[in-house]
């Protein structure tokens, strides 16, 4: 073999190698990357786009809506989003979702359904709702946009749902924590003796709240959070009322304290509805100072009867 053939038999193993070498470290690994990434849900092709975040997390979820045996099902890249730890609709109602629940209303007066509505929520954070979890209290949050659409409230269940592996974006916005099922039964009447049997015990033992002179929140402790949301459904089940009532200690003018307790049960009123009880089914009166729990002669006393009493009529 002559030294020119050496030559150049040298330079085109040389060129092999180095692309075997840049196929088998490169392509390769690129190829493991791809199927891992494909494992993410796919961003939406319109409305919001959340960033990418960790590939093990729940970055998106898509809006659906599904029925058994698949009579009726609808889907949207856009769903409802709400931030980190508050139950509140973070933005307006994207207008494809409003379509499907549009579809869902339609499909619902020709063949009555119930509709369960869960909401996810994960354990870091923080719920300021009136309600045992803030998965429960987004699900209620949605539940008013389906009655205004005109769902019947007596044919719509709620759930909260614990869920770690939501993320949200950079923004502190989780991207759809809402999963909708249209069922075809509907409640029976076992179910409606449960309710009313319930609702007519919750009306015996109002929920009671401490009010001081200058108090801006209201706080709920873990017992009176399962209560609030059996008195949420007793009004959709039901049809049942709530009344917020104000009472005062005997220090001021009768007239004085009659205005008082009325501007505290007003307080608690839009308290309830920033959690999602309709106005329509709250009223809010006072009693002044003439109930009182107890002793005025005492400041003990006189604290158990600054208070507001919440009942289901």
């Amino acid at each position: 073999m002559s030294k020119e053939t050496r030559y150049f038999l040298g330079i085109f193993l040389t060129i092999f190698l180095g692309s075997l070498a840049h196929w088998f470290f490169c392509c390769c690994s690129w190829h493991s990357d791809k199927d891992t990434l494909t494992t993410q849900k796919s961003p939406p092709k319109t409305g919001q786009k959340p960033p990418t975040l960790a590939k093990t997390a729940t970055t998106y979820i898509p809006f659906s809506i599904n029925a058994p045996s698949a009579i009726f099902h609808y889907q949207s890249p856009d769903n409802f989003t709400f931030k980190t730890s508050d139950f509140h609709l973070s933005d307006s109602v994207f207008p494809a979702v409003i379509h499907g629940l549009n579809l869902l209303k339609e499909f619902n007066d020709s063949i009555p359904q119930q509709v369960t509505i869960a909401g996810y929520y994960t354990h870091k954070e923080t719920n300021n709702s009136a309600f045992p979890n803030l998965g429960l209290a987004r699900a209620t949050t949605v539940k008013n946009v389906l009655i205004q659409l005109g769902i019947p409230a007596a044919r719509i269940l709620t759930e909260g749902k614990l869920h770690e592996n939501m993320v949200p974006d950079t923004s502190g916005i989780f991207h759809g924590p809402i999963i909708i099922a249209s069922h075809t039964s509907l409640p029976g009447e076992d179910q409606h003796d449960y309710w009313q049997s319930l609702c007519d015990s919750l009306a015996k033992t109002p929920i009671v709240l401490q009010f001081d002179t200058g108090r801006a929140n209201i706080v709920l402790d873990s017992t009176q959070k399962k209560t609030f949301a059996l008195l949420s459904n007793c009004i959709d089940k039901e049809q049942r009322n709530i009344t917020v009532t104000g009472h005062t200690d005997n220090t001021g003018t009768s007239t004085g304290n009659t205005s008082l307790g009325l501007q505290r049960a007003n307080f608690v009123r839009d308290y309830l509805i920033d959690n999602g009880i309709l106005s329509q089914h709250i009223q809010a009166l006072s009693k002044g100072q003439t109930q009182p729990k107890a002793s005025n002669k005492t400041p003990e006393g006189r604290a158990q009867n600054r208070r507001i009493e919440v009942t289901i009529n």
